[in-house]
């Protein structure tokens, strides 16, 4: 009965074996794995590494390492312009939530409360006598925030989707870097769409 050597974190054959009596340690992040099948042919030490467990089968896979075709210089840059985008859109939105008195959590459950017209409002009321203003006032504070912040943070997705379409659909080099120009150049934290 064979027994495999499997990698814990990528369920990779480490090691394998058809001897029932050859004793094996597995290392700190491997587990011994036996079964009635049979390892495939082509699996030898040398390329049981290209092998991987999955469910009760063993799959090839293509080693990263021997990747027949390399990404091109186009699919390269989709790549660095979706990490820029994400960049630049996550700087937008730390710097809102820093223009801000609250977190966004608190944002929605003080609105929710400041909108409801019944049972209690504990905070709104606290809020109130902090910031020495009545509790209409109060609430048409909160709400106006919220509505403030909600509209800042949607116009960032908005700008995000915009521009992740237009990677995708992005052919040429020179495409690329006028969009890579527009994402460089965009305030996403004023930019309305």
């Amino acid at each position: 009965m064979p027994k495999y050597v499997i990698d814990v974190p990528s369920n990779r054959v480490i090691y394998f074996t058809t001897n029932d009596q050859e004793s094996l340690v597995p290392g700190k992040e491997a587990v011994i794995y036996q079964d009635h099948f049979a390892p495939p042919a082509d699996m030898t030490i040398q390329n049981c590494w290209n092998y991987k467990l999955v469910g009760r089968s063993l799959i090839k896979q293509q080693d990263e390492n021997t990747r027949t075709t390399k990404p091109t210089a186009v699919e390269e840059n989709k790549n660095a312009l979706i990490k820029l985008l994400t960049n630049q859109i996550n700087a937008a939105r730390k710097k809102l939530m820093n223009d801000f008195d609250f977190e966004p959590q608190i944002y929605l459950m003080a609105y929710q409360e400041a909108i409801s017209t019944s049972g209690s409002q504990p905070y709104c009321e606290q809020l109130a006598k902090m910031k020495k203003i009545n509790i209409v006032e109060c609430r048409s504070f909160v709400i106006a925030e919220y509505q403030r912040f909600s509209k800042h943070l949607l116009n960032t997705d908005i700008w995000r989707r915009y521009y992740l379409e237009k990677i995708e659909s992005s052919g040429t080099e020179e495409e690329q870097a006028v969009l890579r120009d527009e994402i460089g150049a965009r305030n996403f934290e004023m930019d309305l769409f």
